[in-house]
C-alpha cells in the first residue's frame, strides 16, 4: 500500500467514514474499482484540504511574525529578536 493512500486518509479521516487503509485497504480498492467518480471527488477533497491547511499555517506564521515585529518595534520584547528572513531571500 502506498504512502499516498495513508496521506489521503489523514486528510479525510475526520470527514469520511472510510477506515484506516492500513487496517482495511479493501474498502479503498473497492471505491477505486467500482466508484471512480466518488474516488476522484475524494482525491480532490483531500488535495483541497491539504492546500487549505497550508494556507492556514501560512496565515498563523504571518500573524505571529507581525506580532513579534510590532513588539520588537515598540521595545516590548524581553530578549533580543532578529526579524525573520526567509532562507531563499
Amino acid at each position: 500500500m502506498g504512502d499516498d493512500i495513508v496521506w489521503m486518509w489523514r486528510q479525510l479521516h475526520h470527514s469520511s467514514h472510510l477506515p484506516d487503509p492500513i487496517q482495511n485497504f479493501a474498502a479503498w480498492t473497492y471505491l477505486m474499482q467500482y466508484h471512480p467518480g466518488y474516488w476522484k471527488r475524494l482525491v480532490r477533497r483531500a488535495g483541497d484540504h491539504a492546500a487549505a491547511q497550508r494556507d492556514n499555517q501560512y496565515m498563523v506564521e504571518v500573524f505571529h511574525r507581525n506580532v513579534l515585529e510590532t513588539l520588537h518595534h515598540h521595545g516590548s520584547l524581553l530578549m533580543q529578536w532578529a526579524p525573520y528572513r526567509h532562507p531563499s531571500l
